[in-house]
């Protein structure tokens, strides 16, 4: 919509991309008057239909970071892969775990795209299903390793303000 488009038009294009692909990646700058300060996240949608799979989510990490780990995890779901609640997945620079999503991030704006294309009709399934796809440290400058929000928790925010640095705490750990 940034470059023009209408709504309908958004989710009219949204909705040809999961026709072809059978998901897609949306990412979401952390947004606000300094977005750089706010985390981003992206999360896919289309495979609830798909795969009969959650949707999955990846929070704090640049989009490009996510969108490129979320689409290897749905291209895998696609060919028969299941991602489960306290599974680790080796995701190459570590291991990560597969976490619970609480059910109020669906009733906040965390999962807006999907929530708009279930009412335009593009996705069946009745309810929102998600996993959080939680990364290692290894992803994470020291700055930042507080970045991810562990969506379980009923009080955690997608695109929350990142802390600012602590620089007392780390010269502790040196």
């Amino acid at each position: 919509m940034c470059e023009g488009f209408s709504l309908d038009d958004t989710l009219a294009l949204d909705a040809a991309h999961i026709a072809e692909y059978g998901f897609m990646i949306q990412g979401v700058q952390g947004g606000g008057v300094d977005e750089a300060d706010r985390s981003p996240w992206a999360y896919t949608v289309g495979l609830l239909d798909a795969a009969d799979h959650p949707e999955m989510i990846v929070a704090g990490v640049k989009m490009e970071t996510g969108g490129a780990l979320l689409s290897m995890l749905a291209h895998a779901v696609l060919e028969g892969e299941r991602y489960e609640v306290g599974d680790t997945i080796d995701v190459g620079r570590g291991a990560a775990r597969v976490g619970a999503v609480n059910e109020i991030q669906y009733e906040l704006d965390t999962f807006n795209t999907w929530s708009n294309l279930q009412r335009y009709g593009t996705l069946q399934a009745p309810e929102l299903e998600a996993v959080q796809i939680i990364l290692p440290r290894t992803f994470f400058c020291s700055c930042h390793r507080n970045s991810q929000p562990l969506l379980s928790d009923p009080a955690a925010r997608v695109g929350a303000r990142r802390p600012p640095p602590n620089r007392a705490l780390r010269r502790r750990r040196r």
